[in-house]
C-alpha cells in the first residue's frame, strides 16, 4: 500500500513524535508498503513561542504540509495523521477526501480542549469552529488510533470510538549501558517541559531536600515553554544545588538517565485525558525508581504505582514527595547487575505489531471493494 503521513516533524527531527513516525516508516517500509511524509519542517527545539505568534506558526505549518500532501506521489491509499500543528486531523480528512481515499488519526493529543485547558485558547466563537471542524473530522476519520483508557473516555465522551496503541521508546536499536549511578546523587526531570507539565512542585521538592541532604541535585533537563519561568523560581527561592541541562543527544539518553537515582515524569491534573507524557515510555523499561506528580487517578499514574520502587503523588505534596524521595535515593538501585551494564531491549514490537495489524485491515477493505 502507498501510506501519506502528515505529522509536523518529520523523521530525522529529535521530537518524539518524530521518532515514532521513524520507526514506523521503517517497520511499514519492511512489509513492503510505499511511505511518503509530508511535515511542516519544523525544528523541535526551536525557542518556544507564544499568543499570536505560535498561532502563526502552527498555521504556516499546516500549509506547509497541506501543500506538501496534496501532490503526493503516488497517490496514497491511506492517509495516517498525528494531531501536531494542532488541526491535522482536519487536515488530514480533506487530503483523505481530495485522494479518495481512507484516513487513520492518531491522537497523540486532544485539540481543542488541551489547547483550552492550557489557557493557549480562549472560549468564544474560534475554539466554538475548531471544536465543530475537529467533529466533522472524526466522522470522515475511518481509525481513531488514542494512547490510553484516559484518552478513549475523553473521545468517547464526544461520541467518538478508537483503538488503543500506546507509543514505544525513542530508542530504535538494542544497546548495552553503564547502569553505575552518579557519585554525587541526583534526581532527574528529562525532557519538554511545557505548560502540561507540572514543575512547581519539583522545585518545592527541592527547596525540602536542601534542608535535609548534603549534596543531593535536582537535575532538570530538555527545555520547553515553561523552562525559563521554572529557572526563575528556583533563582528567586535561592535552591543551590538545581542544574539546567540542555536535551539529552539520542545515543547518551539512556546513560545520562542511568545516572539518576530516581527520574520524574510529571503533568497537570486538568490535562489527563488529553495527552500522554511520552517520556513514561522510556523510564517505566529503566532500572530506576519513577516519581510520578500528576493526577493519582489517570491511566499513566496507575502504571507507575504498579512499578517497583516508584510512586505517584498529586502536585502540591512536596512534604510527602521529598520524604519519599529521600528513601529512595538512599536505597540501592535495584537490577544493578555485578558487572555494571544492562542490555536495553526496545519494546517497539507489540506497538508496531498493532499498527501492521490496522494498515493490513485497511488494505483488505481496500482489496474487497
Amino acid at each position: 500500500m502507498n501510506l501519506l503521513f502528515l505529522n509536523q516533524y518529520g523523521p530525522g527531527d529529535p521530537s518524539p513524535t518524530a521518532r515514532l513516525l521513524r520507526d514506523l516508516e521503517t517497520d511499514l517500509t519492511a512489509q513492503g508498503h510505499h511511505v511518503v511524509v509530508a511535515s511542516a519542517s519544523t525544528d523541535y527545539r526551536q525557542r518556544p513561542a507564544r499568543g499570536w505568534r505560535r498561532w502563526g506558526r502552527e498555521f504556516l505549518g499546516l500549509l506547509r504540509i497541506l501543500r506538501r500532501a496534496t501532490f503526493a506521489s503516488p497517490r496514497p491509499d491511506v492517509v495516517i495523521s498525528f494531531s501536531s500543528p494542532p488541526g491535522l486531523v482536519v487536515l488530514g480528512a480533506l487530503v483523505a477526501a481530495w485522494h479518495g481515499t481512507r484516513s487513520i488519526h492518531w491522537a497523540l493529543d486532544l485539540y481543542p480542549d488541551l489547547a483550552l485547558t492550557l489557557g493557549e485558547l480562549s472560549p468564544g466563537p474560534l475554539a466554538q469552529g475548531v471544536a465543530h471542524a475537529m467533529r466533522w473530522a472524526y466522522r470522515r476519520t475511518d481509525r481513531v488510533i488514542t494512547l490510553d483508557t484516559d484518552m478513549q473516555a475523553r473521545l468517547r465522551q464526544k461520541g467518538v470510538e478508537s483503538e488503543i496503541i500506546a507509543p514505544w521508546t525513542p530508542i530504535a536499536e538494542p544497546v548495552t549501558v553503564d547502569t553505575t549511578p552518579a557519585a554525587t546523587p541526583f534526581w532527574l526531570y528529562s525532557g519538554n517541559l511545557g505548560r502540561a507539565h507540572e514543575w512547581a512542585t519539583l522545585l518545592e521538592i527541592q527547596q525540602r531536600v536542601e534542608a535535609q541532604h548534603p549534596t543531593l541535585e535536582l537535575v532538570i533537563q530538555g527545555g520547553g515553554a515553561a523552562w525559563r519561568e521554572a529557572q526563575a523560581w528556583a533563582a528567586r527561592h535561592g535552591l543551590q544545588r538545581c542544574r539546567w541541562r540542555d536535551y539529552s543527544r539520542e545515543e547518551t539518553l539512556l546513560a545520562d538517565l542511568l545516572k539518576a537515582r530516581v527520574l520524574v515524569a510529571t503533568q497537570r491534573p486538568e490535562t489527563r485525558g488529553l495527552l500522554w507524557p511520552s517520556k513514561l515510555a522510556l523510564l517505566l523499561q529503566l532500572p530506576r525508581p519513577i516519581l510520578w506528580i500528576g493526577p493519582t487517578d489517570s491511566a499513566a499514574a496507575r502504571v507507575v504505582a504498579a512499578t517497583a520502587d516508584s510512586a505517584v503523588f498529586p502536585p502540591g505534596s512536596a512534604e510527602a514527595a521529598s520524604a519519599w524521595l529521600l528513601n529512595a535515593v538512599a536505597a540501592e538501585p535495584r537490577h544493578h547487575p555485578e558487572n555494571g551494564q544492562l542490555f536495553f531491549q526496545p519494546d517497539q514490537a507489540v506497538p508496531l505489531a498493532a499498527w501492521r495489524k490496522l494498515v493490513t485491515s485497511l488494505e483488505k477493505c481496500e482489496c474487497n471493494k
